[in-house]
C-alpha cells in the first residue's frame, strides 16, 4: 500500500548546454503535479519537444535523492569549464528557488549520480511528441 510522503519540492528543472563537441542541448521540467516537459535541442538523441506524466514513486524518489545530496546546502554557482556542458539546476521548494550552474563533473559521485539520473530521466517516461514550443526557466540549453 503506498503512503504519501511530504514532499517540499514544488518543481524542478534541468537544463544541459552544448560545448565545442557534440555535446547534447536539452531541457526537463517536472513538477508535483507530475507533468514532465522535456526539449531536445542540438545533438540530443530525441529532438523536439515532448510531454509526459511521472508517476507518484518516480516523484518520490526525485525528491528523495535530491534530499540526499542536501541540494538546499549546495552553493549556486561553481566553476563553469569552457569547454564542457553547463548543467542548470532549478528547484523550486517551499516558495523559495535554488538555483545552481556548474558543469557537475568535478562534484562527489553521488551529486553527479543524481544529476546524471535526472539528465537522462527522459527515457523512462512515456512521452508523446507536442508542436507547441514550451518554455523553460532555464538558459543552458541555448548556449550552444
Amino acid at each position: 500500500m503506498y503512503v504519501p510522503r511530504k514532499n517540499e519540492i514544488t518543481k524542478i528543472e534541468i537544463a544541459t548546454s552544448g560545448c565545442y563537441g557534440t555535446c547534447q542541448s536539452t531541457a526537463i521540467s517536472i513538477d508535483n503535479n507530475l507533468n514532465y516537459k522535456y526539449y531536445g535541442g542540438r545533438y540530443a538523441s530525441l529532438k523536439g519537444y515532448y510531454l509526459g506524466k511521472v508517476t507518484k514513486g518516480f516523484w518520490d524518489t526525485l525528491n528523495m535523492k535530491l534530499e540526499h545530496i542536501k541540494y538546499k546546502q549546495m552553493d549556486t554557482t561553481y566553476n563553469v569549464n569552457i569547454d564542457l556542458p553547463e548543467t542548470e539546476l532549478i528547484i523550486h521548494y517551499n516558495g523559495l528557488v535554488k538555483h545552481i550552474q556548474s558543469d557537475f563533473f568535478r562534484k562527489p559521485d553521488s551529486i553527479w549520480n543524481v544529476v546524471n539520473w535526472l539528465k537522462n530521466s527522459y527515457q523512462k517516461v512515456k512521452l508523446h511528441e507536442t508542436k507547441k514550443k514550451i518554455q523553460f526557466q532555464t538558459n543552458a540549453q541555448n548556449n550552444h
